[in-house]
């Protein structure tokens, strides 16, 4: 972990310490901020390729995916110009990325998900389980990872469209279908459940059985109560995984969800 971390508070949650600040991603906040402002001057068009020829000269960024995922920065390189020499994925998914934007509902974290593709391709998972998967961007570029690993299921779990929980909570797909963006060829790596995450957690991790689940992304409802649930759920799959290096992946812990 970064030292200018170092005085930040911490939520603590069965032994795991979380940073509470906005930059999950700890290499430095002076830096995310530099590279985030830089990425927004990019064109809108093929946006996450550019991306990558300034992802690969920041070696901050580099060196926090080599010690989150144990892998070296010279091998992390390689994947981002995987990514970047994908021209089946690019052409997929460059026109659908840039309707996606003019989604007024659509959200992004500048590079929230080539870091997922890191990962991904770093940890090799056999299973992985996300939650939340709205337009599907996410999930689209964790299966391209496991496509260039050669191995590799995804198991996500979304409210079905325009669907409802039991606190009042929705999910607006403005007509579309939970996970659109997922590129038809890639679609024989992902089993896409549709329901309540709280509901549907412990039949997901039953399908990862013996092996275990290598990655858990939590993207779904940001409340203190229902982030802690999954993460309780999830446990029994994780503890089975035979992989080096499991991940518990929460997004968006600046929504507040330690404290809602």
């Amino acid at each position: 972990m970064n030292d200018t971390l170092v005085n930040y508070p911490f939520f603590e949650s069965r032994g795991i310490k979380i940073p509470l600040f906005p930059r999950i991603l700890n290499y430095g906040l002076d830096r995310f901020d530099l590279i985030a402002s830089a990425i927004d001057q990019l064109p809108e068009k093929d946006l996450e390729w550019g991306k990558i020829p300034l992802l690969v000269n920041e070696a901050s960024y580099l060196r926090f995916i080599s010690d989150l995922s144990g892998v070296s920065v010279p091998q992390i390189v390689e994947y981002l110009n995987d990514f970047l020499c994908d021209d089946i994925f690019r052409e997929e998914m460059s026109g659908q990325l840039e309707e996606l934007n003019k989604l007024k509902s659509a959200g992004d974290l500048r590079f929230h998900a080539i870091t997922l593709y890191l990962l991904v391709r770093a940890v090799k998972p056999t299973f992985m389980i996300e939650t939340g998967v709205a337009q599907g961007k996410s999930s689209a570029f964790i299966l391209v990872a496991m496509e260039h690993n050669q191995c590799g299921s995804l198991i996500s779990i979304d409210l079905p469209p325009d669907g409802n929980l039991a606190d009042g909570s929705t999910t607006n797909m403005e007509g579309r279908q939970t996970g659109w963006l997922v590129p038809q060829r890639l679609l024989h790596r992902w089993d896409l459940m549709l329901g309540d995450s709280i509901k549907f957690i412990s039949q997901a991790v039953e399908k990862t059985m013996p092996h275990g689940v290598d990655i858990f992304l939590h993207d779904s409802l940001h409340t203190y109560a229902h982030t802690t649930s999954e993460l309780e759920l999830i446990d029994v799959g994780m503890a089975k995984s035979s992989n080096s290096n499991p991940m518990y992946l929460c997004d968006n812990i600046d929504m507040e969800c330690g404290f809602a």
